[in-house]
Protein backbone atom coordinates (compact mmCIF):
# COMPACT_ATOMS: atom_id res chain seq x y z
CA UNK A 1 0.00 0.00 0.00
CA UNK A 2 2.55 2.67 1.23
CA UNK A 3 4.70 1.67 -2.12
CA UNK A 4 1.16 2.47 -4.09
CA UNK A 5 1.27 5.88 -2.32
CA UNK A 6 4.62 6.58 -3.24
CA UNK A 7 4.49 5.72 -6.49
CA UNK A 8 1.57 7.67 -7.08
CA UNK A 9 3.08 10.80 -5.63
CA UNK A 10 6.29 10.26 -8.00
CA UNK A 11 3.80 10.55 -10.85
CA UNK A 12 1.88 13.51 -9.91
CA UNK A 13 4.55 15.21 -8.14
CA UNK A 14 5.96 17.34 -11.31
CA UNK A 15 2.57 17.88 -12.03
CA UNK A 16 1.93 19.06 -8.92
CA UNK A 17 4.22 21.73 -9.58
CA UNK A 18 3.32 22.91 -12.92
CA UNK A 19 -0.47 23.54 -11.34
CA UNK A 20 0.72 25.78 -9.00
CA UNK A 21 2.73 27.53 -11.15
CA UNK A 22 -0.01 27.82 -13.69
CA UNK A 23 -2.70 29.09 -10.65
CA UNK A 24 0.15 31.64 -10.40
CA UNK A 25 0.35 33.02 -13.97
CA UNK A 26 -3.06 33.07 -13.92
CA UNK A 27 -3.54 35.48 -10.89
CA UNK A 28 -1.47 37.76 -12.57
CA UNK A 29 -3.78 38.02 -15.62
CA UNK A 30 -6.82 38.44 -13.00
CA UNK A 31 -4.70 41.59 -11.36
CA UNK A 32 -4.36 42.91 -14.89
CA UNK A 33 -7.80 42.72 -15.71
CA UNK A 34 -8.76 43.51 -12.03
CA UNK A 35 -10.69 46.46 -10.84
CA UNK A 36 -7.90 49.13 -10.72
CA UNK A 37 -6.84 48.22 -13.94
CA UNK A 38 -10.01 47.39 -15.59
CA UNK A 39 -11.13 51.34 -14.92
CA UNK A 40 -7.93 52.40 -16.05
CA UNK A 41 -8.48 50.83 -19.55
CA UNK A 42 -12.08 51.34 -19.35
CA UNK A 43 -11.62 55.12 -18.97
CA UNK A 44 -9.21 55.08 -22.50
CA UNK A 45 -12.07 53.20 -24.30
CA UNK A 46 -14.52 55.67 -23.50
CA UNK A 47 -16.56 54.28 -20.31
CA UNK A 48 -18.06 56.65 -17.89
CA UNK A 49 -17.61 55.80 -14.05
CA UNK A 50 -21.35 54.58 -13.57
CA UNK A 51 -20.50 51.83 -16.49
CA UNK A 52 -17.61 50.71 -15.63
CA UNK A 53 -19.36 50.20 -12.23
CA UNK A 54 -22.02 48.20 -13.58
CA UNK A 55 -19.55 45.93 -15.40
CA UNK A 56 -17.20 45.07 -12.32
CA UNK A 57 -20.76 44.01 -11.23
CA UNK A 58 -22.19 41.94 -13.52
CA UNK A 59 -18.72 40.05 -13.60
CA UNK A 60 -19.96 38.59 -9.96
CA UNK A 61 -22.65 36.98 -11.54
CA UNK A 62 -20.13 35.15 -13.97
CA UNK A 63 -19.92 32.17 -11.18
CA UNK A 64 -23.25 31.56 -12.36
CA UNK A 65 -21.90 30.08 -15.48
CA UNK A 66 -20.08 27.09 -14.06
CA UNK A 67 -23.32 25.61 -14.18
CA UNK A 68 -22.98 25.84 -18.33
CA UNK A 69 -20.04 23.15 -17.43
CA UNK A 70 -22.66 20.64 -15.82
CA UNK A 71 -24.52 20.59 -19.56
CA UNK A 72 -21.16 20.14 -21.97
CA UNK A 73 -20.53 16.94 -19.30
CA UNK A 74 -17.37 14.63 -20.03
CA UNK A 75 -16.44 16.97 -22.76
CA UNK A 76 -15.22 19.25 -20.24
CA UNK A 77 -13.31 17.13 -18.30
CA UNK A 78 -10.90 16.44 -21.33
CA UNK A 79 -7.34 17.99 -20.79
CA UNK A 80 -7.43 19.16 -24.56
CA UNK A 81 -10.63 21.30 -23.89
CA UNK A 82 -9.69 22.51 -20.96
CA UNK A 83 -6.92 24.37 -22.34
CA UNK A 84 -8.44 25.65 -25.29
CA UNK A 85 -11.44 27.05 -23.08
CA UNK A 86 -8.49 28.99 -20.97
CA UNK A 87 -6.55 29.85 -24.00
CA UNK A 88 -9.83 31.48 -25.47
CA UNK A 89 -10.61 32.77 -22.26
CA UNK A 90 -7.45 34.48 -21.95
CA UNK A 91 -6.89 35.39 -25.40
CA UNK A 92 -10.49 37.66 -24.98
CA UNK A 93 -8.30 39.30 -21.85
CA UNK A 94 -5.62 40.04 -24.17
CA UNK A 95 -7.40 41.62 -26.89
CA UNK A 96 -9.09 43.81 -24.13
CA UNK A 97 -5.46 45.83 -24.09
CA UNK A 98 -5.83 46.40 -28.17
CA UNK A 99 -9.00 47.89 -28.02
CA UNK A 100 -7.93 51.29 -27.48
CA UNK A 101 -5.73 50.98 -30.70
CA UNK A 102 -9.36 50.37 -32.53
CA UNK A 103 -10.02 53.29 -35.19
CA UNK A 104 -13.48 52.76 -35.21
CA UNK A 105 -16.33 55.32 -33.33
CA UNK A 106 -16.69 55.26 -29.36
CA UNK A 107 -19.43 53.71 -29.13
CA UNK A 108 -18.70 50.46 -31.23
CA UNK A 109 -15.44 50.10 -29.26
CA UNK A 110 -17.34 50.53 -25.84
CA UNK A 111 -19.31 47.60 -27.03
CA UNK A 112 -16.48 45.59 -28.10
CA UNK A 113 -14.88 45.88 -24.81
CA UNK A 114 -17.77 45.30 -22.75
CA UNK A 115 -18.08 41.80 -25.19
CA UNK A 116 -14.75 40.69 -24.78
CA UNK A 117 -14.89 41.13 -20.94
CA UNK A 118 -17.80 39.59 -20.54
CA UNK A 119 -16.55 36.53 -22.79
CA UNK A 120 -13.64 36.27 -21.19
CA UNK A 121 -15.14 35.88 -18.02
CA UNK A 122 -18.03 33.50 -19.40
CA UNK A 123 -15.58 31.09 -20.47
CA UNK A 124 -13.16 31.37 -17.06
CA UNK A 125 -16.27 30.46 -15.07
CA UNK A 126 -17.07 27.54 -17.30
CA UNK A 127 -13.67 25.67 -17.16
CA UNK A 128 -13.14 26.65 -13.78
CA UNK A 129 -14.62 23.54 -11.94
CA UNK A 130 -12.78 21.33 -14.37
CA UNK A 131 -9.28 23.45 -13.55
CA UNK A 132 -9.84 22.58 -9.71
CA UNK A 133 -10.90 18.99 -9.95
CA UNK A 134 -7.88 18.36 -11.85
CA UNK A 135 -5.35 20.24 -10.01
CA UNK A 136 -6.80 19.25 -6.55
CA UNK A 137 -7.19 15.48 -7.92
CA UNK A 138 -3.05 15.18 -8.70
CA UNK A 139 -3.44 15.56 -4.64
CA UNK A 140 -3.28 12.69 -2.05
CA UNK A 141 -6.15 12.93 0.22
CA UNK A 142 -5.07 13.80 3.90
CA UNK A 143 -2.06 17.14 1.93
CA UNK A 144 -5.06 19.00 0.38
CA UNK A 145 -4.73 21.38 2.97
CA UNK A 146 -0.83 21.48 2.92
CA UNK A 147 -1.38 22.28 -1.01
CA UNK A 148 -3.78 24.12 -1.16
CA UNK A 149 -2.21 26.46 1.13
CA UNK A 150 1.15 26.45 -1.31
CA UNK A 151 -0.65 27.52 -4.19
CA UNK A 152 -2.04 30.30 -2.59
CA UNK A 153 1.41 31.44 -1.29
CA UNK A 154 3.12 31.29 -4.29
CA UNK A 155 0.26 33.34 -5.66
CA UNK A 156 0.06 35.82 -3.27
CA UNK A 157 3.71 36.36 -2.87
CA UNK A 158 4.39 36.70 -6.57
CA UNK A 159 1.04 38.21 -7.31
CA UNK A 160 2.38 41.03 -4.62
CA UNK A 161 5.45 41.76 -6.65
CA UNK A 162 4.25 41.51 -10.29
CA UNK A 163 0.95 43.94 -9.33
CA UNK A 164 3.88 46.60 -7.75
CA UNK A 165 5.96 46.15 -10.95
CA UNK A 166 3.29 46.66 -13.40
CA UNK A 167 1.62 49.61 -11.63
CA UNK A 168 5.46 51.47 -11.48
CA UNK A 169 5.40 50.92 -15.12
CA UNK A 170 2.29 52.00 -15.77
CA UNK A 171 2.47 55.08 -13.16
CA UNK A 172 5.80 56.16 -14.69
CA UNK A 173 4.63 56.16 -18.51
CA UNK A 174 1.46 57.86 -17.40
CA UNK A 175 3.35 60.54 -15.95
CA UNK A 176 4.95 60.79 -19.62
CA UNK A 177 1.66 60.93 -21.35
CA UNK A 178 2.42 57.59 -22.86
CA UNK A 179 -0.25 55.28 -21.50
CA UNK A 180 -0.94 53.93 -24.66
CA UNK A 181 2.52 52.44 -24.76
CA UNK A 182 1.80 51.05 -21.38
CA UNK A 183 -1.49 49.10 -22.55
CA UNK A 184 0.88 47.87 -25.48
CA UNK A 185 2.84 46.54 -22.49
CA UNK A 186 0.18 44.47 -20.55
CA UNK A 187 -0.88 43.18 -24.00
CA UNK A 188 2.50 41.97 -24.49
CA UNK A 189 3.05 40.83 -20.87
CA UNK A 190 -0.18 39.10 -20.97
CA UNK A 191 0.57 36.82 -24.45
CA UNK A 192 3.44 35.62 -22.09
CA UNK A 193 1.84 34.94 -19.08
CA UNK A 194 -0.79 33.06 -21.27
CA UNK A 195 1.65 31.07 -23.59
CA UNK A 196 3.49 30.06 -20.72
CA UNK A 197 -0.16 28.69 -18.77
CA UNK A 198 -0.85 26.90 -21.72
CA UNK A 199 2.99 25.39 -21.57
CA UNK A 200 2.11 24.35 -17.79
CA UNK A 201 -1.14 22.77 -18.68
CA UNK A 202 0.24 20.97 -21.44
CA UNK A 203 2.95 19.35 -19.52
CA UNK A 204 1.09 18.47 -16.98
CA UNK A 205 -0.50 15.55 -16.48
CA UNK A 206 -4.27 14.29 -16.04
CA UNK A 207 -5.32 11.78 -13.28
CA UNK A 208 -8.15 9.53 -15.14
CA UNK A 209 -11.65 10.15 -14.02
CA UNK A 210 -13.76 6.59 -12.89
CA UNK A 211 -15.98 5.79 -15.65
CA UNK A 212 -19.79 6.41 -16.08
CA UNK A 213 -22.64 6.35 -17.79
CA UNK A 214 -22.73 9.68 -19.97
CA UNK A 215 -26.31 11.01 -19.18
CA UNK A 216 -28.48 13.75 -20.90
CA UNK A 217 -27.68 17.69 -19.90
CA UNK A 218 -30.85 17.87 -17.34
CA UNK A 219 -30.48 14.76 -15.84
CA UNK A 220 -26.79 15.94 -15.03
CA UNK A 221 -28.39 19.15 -13.58
CA UNK A 222 -30.58 17.02 -11.60
CA UNK A 223 -28.11 14.38 -10.63
CA UNK A 224 -25.63 17.38 -9.18
CA UNK A 225 -28.55 18.64 -7.11
CA UNK A 226 -29.70 15.65 -6.12
CA UNK A 227 -26.21 14.80 -4.28
CA UNK A 228 -26.44 14.74 -0.50
CA UNK A 229 -23.51 16.12 0.03
CA UNK A 230 -23.52 18.91 -2.38
CA UNK A 231 -27.32 19.52 -0.63
CA UNK A 232 -25.79 19.77 2.69
CA UNK A 233 -23.03 22.31 1.87
CA UNK A 234 -25.79 24.87 -0.63
CA UNK A 235 -26.91 26.41 2.70
CA UNK A 236 -23.07 27.07 4.40
CA UNK A 237 -22.38 28.76 0.82
CA UNK A 238 -25.39 30.32 0.48
CA UNK A 239 -25.02 31.96 4.73
CA UNK A 240 -21.28 32.58 3.95
CA UNK A 241 -21.38 34.99 0.68
CA UNK A 242 -24.14 36.47 2.10
CA UNK A 243 -22.32 37.61 5.42
CA UNK A 244 -19.63 38.59 2.83
CA UNK A 245 -21.18 40.54 0.31
CA UNK A 246 -23.22 42.33 2.74
CA UNK A 247 -20.56 44.26 3.62
CA UNK A 248 -16.99 43.64 1.95
CA UNK A 249 -18.11 44.94 -1.25
CA UNK A 250 -18.28 48.72 0.37
CA UNK A 251 -15.67 48.74 2.26
CA UNK A 252 -12.79 49.70 -0.20
CA UNK A 253 -14.87 53.28 -1.13
CA UNK A 254 -14.62 53.64 2.95
CA UNK A 255 -11.14 53.12 3.23
CA UNK A 256 -11.01 56.41 0.53
CA UNK A 257 -13.74 58.23 0.62
CA UNK A 258 -14.73 58.28 4.89
CA UNK A 259 -11.36 57.10 5.92
CA UNK A 260 -9.34 59.40 3.28
CA UNK A 261 -6.61 56.91 3.04
CA UNK A 262 -4.10 57.63 0.35
CA UNK A 263 -3.97 54.99 -2.60
CA UNK A 264 -0.11 54.52 -1.47
CA UNK A 265 -1.10 53.15 2.04
CA UNK A 266 -3.80 51.23 0.84
CA UNK A 267 -1.16 49.80 -1.28
CA UNK A 268 1.10 48.93 1.86
CA UNK A 269 -1.88 47.72 3.63
CA UNK A 270 -2.47 45.22 1.13
CA UNK A 271 0.73 43.90 0.77
CA UNK A 272 0.92 43.47 4.45
CA UNK A 273 -2.23 41.83 4.36
CA UNK A 274 -0.39 39.45 1.43
CA UNK A 275 1.96 38.65 3.50
CA UNK A 276 0.18 37.33 6.53
CA UNK A 277 -2.22 35.31 4.65
CA UNK A 278 1.02 33.84 2.78
CA UNK A 279 2.82 33.24 6.08
CA UNK A 280 -0.46 31.12 7.85
CA UNK A 281 -1.85 29.80 4.81
CA UNK A 282 0.41 26.63 5.69
CA UNK A 283 -0.15 26.16 9.28
CA UNK A 284 -3.41 26.23 9.28
CA UNK A 285 -3.56 24.07 6.14
CA UNK A 286 -1.13 21.59 7.96
CA UNK A 287 -4.16 21.86 10.85
CA UNK A 288 -7.09 21.16 8.83
CA UNK A 289 -4.84 18.09 7.43
CA UNK A 290 -4.69 16.71 10.77
CA UNK A 291 -8.03 17.62 12.57
CA UNK A 292 -10.30 18.61 9.42
CA UNK A 293 -11.84 21.38 8.01
CA UNK A 294 -14.84 22.29 9.97
CA UNK A 295 -13.01 23.48 12.68
CA UNK A 296 -10.85 25.99 10.03
CA UNK A 297 -14.25 27.35 8.63
CA UNK A 298 -15.21 28.13 12.03
CA UNK A 299 -12.11 29.91 13.14
CA UNK A 300 -12.23 31.94 9.41
CA UNK A 301 -15.64 32.90 10.21
CA UNK A 302 -15.24 34.00 13.86
CA UNK A 303 -12.60 35.95 12.71
CA UNK A 304 -14.66 37.51 10.02
CA UNK A 305 -17.60 38.49 12.82
CA UNK A 306 -14.34 40.04 15.04
CA UNK A 307 -13.53 41.90 12.01
CA UNK A 308 -16.77 43.50 11.83
CA UNK A 309 -17.15 44.37 14.81
CA UNK A 310 -13.71 46.21 14.77
CA UNK A 311 -15.20 48.14 12.08
CA UNK A 312 -17.74 49.42 13.84
CA UNK A 313 -15.71 50.76 16.77
CA UNK A 314 -14.51 53.44 13.74
CA UNK A 315 -11.24 55.20 12.77
CA UNK A 316 -8.26 54.42 10.15
CA UNK A 317 -6.82 51.58 12.64
CA UNK A 318 -9.41 49.56 13.13
CA UNK A 319 -9.85 49.39 8.78
CA UNK A 320 -5.92 48.05 9.20
CA UNK A 321 -6.93 45.74 11.82
CA UNK A 322 -9.90 44.42 9.62
CA UNK A 323 -7.70 43.65 6.82
CA UNK A 324 -4.96 41.78 8.87
CA UNK A 325 -8.08 39.36 10.41
CA UNK A 326 -9.12 39.16 6.62
CA UNK A 327 -6.17 37.55 6.29
CA UNK A 328 -6.51 35.00 8.76
CA UNK A 329 -10.33 34.84 7.16
CA UNK A 330 -9.40 34.11 3.89
CA UNK A 331 -6.21 31.51 5.12
CA UNK A 332 -9.30 29.67 6.71
CA UNK A 333 -12.39 29.74 4.64
CA UNK A 334 -10.90 29.69 0.89
CA UNK A 335 -9.08 26.25 1.38
CA UNK A 336 -11.83 25.00 3.67
CA UNK A 337 -15.08 25.81 1.25
CA UNK A 338 -13.08 23.56 -1.49
CA UNK A 339 -12.09 20.77 0.37
CA UNK A 340 -14.98 20.04 1.83
CA UNK A 341 -16.58 19.20 -1.25
CA UNK A 342 -13.32 17.25 -1.99
CA UNK A 343 -13.96 15.29 1.17
CA UNK A 344 -17.50 14.89 0.85
CA UNK A 345 -18.53 13.72 -2.95
CA UNK A 346 -17.37 11.53 -4.89
CA UNK A 347 -14.77 12.22 -7.54
CA UNK A 348 -16.55 11.51 -10.48
CA UNK A 349 -19.53 14.20 -9.09
CA UNK A 350 -16.57 17.07 -7.84
CA UNK A 351 -16.69 19.20 -11.07
CA UNK A 352 -20.48 19.48 -10.98
CA UNK A 353 -20.81 20.01 -7.39
CA UNK A 354 -18.23 22.66 -7.75
CA UNK A 355 -20.34 24.51 -10.87
CA UNK A 356 -23.63 24.46 -8.17
CA UNK A 357 -22.05 25.38 -4.88
CA UNK A 358 -20.18 28.13 -6.44
CA UNK A 359 -22.84 29.33 -9.06
CA UNK A 360 -25.33 29.25 -6.52
CA UNK A 361 -22.74 31.23 -3.29
CA UNK A 362 -21.85 34.04 -6.01
CA UNK A 363 -25.73 34.91 -7.44
CA UNK A 364 -26.55 34.70 -3.81
CA UNK A 365 -23.72 37.60 -3.11
CA UNK A 366 -24.63 39.49 -6.16
CA UNK A 367 -28.00 39.45 -4.80
CA UNK A 368 -27.23 40.53 -1.22
CA UNK A 369 -25.13 43.52 -2.50
CA UNK A 370 -28.00 44.99 -4.56
CA UNK A 371 -30.39 44.49 -1.82
CA UNK A 372 -28.26 46.33 0.58
CA UNK A 373 -26.70 48.84 -1.35
CA UNK A 374 -29.94 51.31 -1.20
CA UNK A 375 -29.46 51.27 2.47
CA UNK A 376 -25.84 52.88 1.77
CA UNK A 377 -27.31 55.39 -0.58
CA UNK A 378 -30.15 56.25 2.32
CA UNK A 379 -27.85 56.11 5.02
CA UNK A 380 -24.99 58.74 2.72
CA UNK A 381 -27.77 60.23 1.97
CA UNK A 382 -29.17 61.23 5.25
CA UNK A 383 -25.43 62.31 6.33
CA UNK A 384 -24.70 59.62 8.01
CA UNK A 385 -27.40 59.19 10.52
CA UNK A 386 -29.58 56.31 10.52
CA UNK A 387 -32.65 55.53 12.89
CA UNK A 388 -31.63 57.17 16.58
CA UNK A 389 -27.47 56.70 15.79
CA UNK A 390 -26.04 60.20 14.63
CA UNK A 391 -22.29 60.38 12.86
CA UNK A 392 -22.44 56.92 11.58
CA UNK A 393 -20.66 55.19 8.60
CA UNK A 394 -23.06 53.16 6.08
CA UNK A 395 -20.51 50.89 6.30
CA UNK A 396 -20.71 50.47 9.85
CA UNK A 397 -24.62 50.03 10.05
CA UNK A 398 -23.89 47.16 7.11
CA UNK A 399 -21.40 45.10 9.82
CA UNK A 400 -24.44 44.29 11.78
CA UNK A 401 -26.04 41.98 8.99
CA UNK A 402 -22.50 40.31 7.77
CA UNK A 403 -22.48 39.94 11.53
CA UNK A 404 -25.59 37.95 11.88
CA UNK A 405 -25.13 35.46 8.61
CA UNK A 406 -21.63 34.79 9.96
CA UNK A 407 -23.55 33.69 13.20
CA UNK A 408 -25.70 31.70 11.48
CA UNK A 409 -22.68 30.25 9.24
CA UNK A 410 -20.94 29.13 12.16
CA UNK A 411 -23.87 27.49 13.81
CA UNK A 412 -24.68 25.59 10.63
CA UNK A 413 -21.31 24.31 10.15
CA UNK A 414 -20.89 23.14 13.54
CA UNK A 415 -24.23 21.18 12.86
CA UNK A 416 -24.83 20.40 9.57
CA UNK A 417 -21.65 19.79 8.02
CA UNK A 418 -19.51 18.60 11.31
CA UNK A 419 -22.58 15.67 11.40
CA UNK A 420 -21.61 14.92 7.80
CA UNK A 421 -17.21 14.91 8.34
CA UNK A 422 -18.06 12.74 11.43
CA UNK A 423 -20.39 10.27 9.05
CA UNK A 424 -17.94 9.98 6.70
CA UNK A 425 -14.96 9.57 9.35
CA UNK A 426 -17.00 7.14 10.53
CA UNK A 427 -17.51 5.06 7.25
CA UNK A 428 -14.19 5.43 6.43
CA UNK A 429 -12.86 3.84 9.76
Amino acid sequence: MNNTLNQEKDIYKVSRGFQIAFAALEYFISILVGTTYLAKLGSAVGLDDGTIGLVTSFLALGCSFQLVSIFLGDMMNKKRNIILFTAFNQLCFLLLYLVPFIRLPSGTRIWIFIGLILAGNILLNIVAPRKTAWSRGLVREGHLGRYSALNEIVSLVSGMLFSFAMGAIIDALEAQNRLMLAFGIIGAVIFLLSACCTVCLLVSKQKPLPKRVEEKPLLRIKSAFSDRATLLLIPLYVLWNIAIYSTTPFFSTYAINELGFSMTVISVISAAYALLRAVISRPFGALGDRRGFVGNLTIGIFAFAVSLVVIMLGGRASYVIYQMLYAVVMACTNSALIILIFNNVAEEKRPNSLAVLYSLGGVSGFLTTLAVRPLVNYIQAQGNEFLFLENVYAQQVVCVIGIAFSILSIIYTNTVVRRMERARKEHLA
